[in-house]
């Protein structure tokens, strides 16, 4: 799960470090081409980085629920 998590931090600070380079605007628009394209792939896995992770925290959030859920229905009896 770190993995994730560091991977995902890695990937926000790079991104950030393209959109400085690109806003700065002292970049070839070779160069500009290139890191937008790094930033698209970049945005991408990251988006599926952060599906997975909300994923699990629905799938952590229903089994609580239902734990809650069953929890209540026993003490009623």
């Amino acid at each position: 799960m770190s993995n994730n998590f560091s991977e995902y931090e890695k990937g926000i600070e790079r991104l950030n470090e393209i959109l400085e380079k690109m806003e700065n605007g002292d970049i070839s628009l070779e160069e500009n081409v290139l890191l937008y394209e790094e930033g698209i792939k970049l945005h991408t896995k990251l988006s599926k980085i952060l599906e997975r992770e909300e994923g699990k925290i629905r799938i952590i959030s229903e089994n609580n629920i239902e734990e809650i859920d069953e929890m209540n229905f026993l003490n009623e009896e």
